[in-house]
């Protein structure tokens, strides 16, 4: 809308619309204020259930088990067997060549890699990344 024009009918509706429901503070009030840790957790939280829904989760765990960097200090002789049992299942492999060839790779921190070791960390890194569809 011009300065020297007559607003629309719907330039009208907009702003009577905008009037009645968007409420404006004043600057002489004292905002509260938001806890910053509060804060924090709820954008993280916010961004990690956009970013990837709690029914995708168990394959991201489970793709963890392949990195050794992420084992934690006292790792149990069972340690990501279960999440090698779900990679294998949602890509094919068998369970029993893969299992043996990652309690290798397991025992010597991801320096040793076997050919099932290889074709999982393969499968696991063309994971697509995006939630795009």
């Amino acid at each position: 809308m011009s300065a020297f024009s007559r607003p629309t009918q719907a330039e009208t509706k907009i702003r009577h619309y905008l009037a009645v429901t968007v409420t404006l503070l004043s600057n002489d009030t004292k905002q509260p204020e938001i806890p910053k840790g509060q804060f924090y957790q709820a954008l993280a939280d916010a961004m990690s259930a956009r970013l990837m829904p709690e029914t995708k989760k168990a394959l991201s765990r489970a793709a963890d088990a392949l990195n050794p960097d992420m084992y934690p200090q006292d790792l149990s002789p069972e340690y990501g067997e279960a999440d090698v049992r779900l990679l294998c299942n949602k890509s094919g492999f068998g369970f029993r060549d893969s299992n043996i060839a990652f309690r290798e790779y397991r025992d010597t921190q991801g320096q040793t890699i076997t050919p099932p070791v290889r074709a999982l960390l393969n499968c696991v890194s063309t994971v697509p990344v995006s939630t795009a569809e």
